[in-house]
């Protein structure tokens, strides 16, 4: 049996896909490209993991249900895949807002579809969906974002009443700040620089990040 990971070329995923094929288990490290791949890659073949490598853009629901053809032999996912769009809400066109949802909401409902009907005439199944802890709480320029994380925990929520009986656990993970490489690869509007939302939004950071060295000394 298998754990399939998703968005798992960095950050929390790639941890994730390493950390657990240490420990004995079959990993899928799945991504959207491949050529980004190579470290992890590199890793598993010198330790000598259990780490297969498929191609994976969760927007994309054929390939997500090729990807998850074996879905019988797989134990669990972790809908990690996700990505940011710092913007004000006045900024937020249709299509910035539908390219957030499609990503971190719509993302992880397709690949729970696609399992759930196999998991549930077998009896057994782990869903890990991979919040934020703006899941709970929406900082400014993050609205976007904390609409989808929010989102997912409404649907992990009602999906963990709807199929606990029936041996499948549904689990969710709200990280806080870390190192991972996610916030450079925030997208922003194409009105965002120069804007007084970009100045506003720096002094945020820049008071967060105090509050960092403070809780790190």
């Amino acid at each position: 049996m298998s754990i399939l990971i998703t968005g798992s070329n960095t950050g929390f995923g790639k941890l994730a896909a390493l950390s657990l094929a240490r420990e004995g288990k079959k990993v899928i490290a799945t991504m959207r490209d491949l050529s980004k791949g190579d470290d992890i890659r590199e890793v598993a073949n010198e330790e000598g993991l259990s780490i297969e490598i498929r191609q994976l853009d969760v927007c994309d629901p054929e390939m997500v249900q090729n990807c998850l053809e074996d879905a019988q032999e797989i134990e669990a996912i972790v809908n990690n895949a996700g990505f940011e769009i710092q913007a004000a809400v006045e900024q937020l066109e249709d299509e910035l807002m539908w390219n957030q949802l499609d990503t971190n909401l719509l993302g992880p409902l397709r690949l729970i579809r696609t399992v759930l009907p196999v998991w549930t005439q077998r009896g057994s199944g782990v869903i890990v969906n991979v919040s934020s802890i703006a899941g709970r709480s929406a900082p400014p320029y993050s609205g976007s974002y904390a609409a989808s994380k929010h989102a997912l925990e409404a649907l992990s929520e009602s999906l963990h009443f709807e199929v606990s009986h029936l041996g499948i656990r549904v689990c969710l993970i709200e990280p806080g700040r870390f190192s991972t490489g996610f916030f450079e690869n925030i997208i922003r509007p194409d009105t965002w620089e120069g804007s007084q939302h970009q100045e506003r939004a720096l002094a945020f950071r820049e008071a967060l990040l105090r509050l960092d060295s403070i809780s790190d000394s």
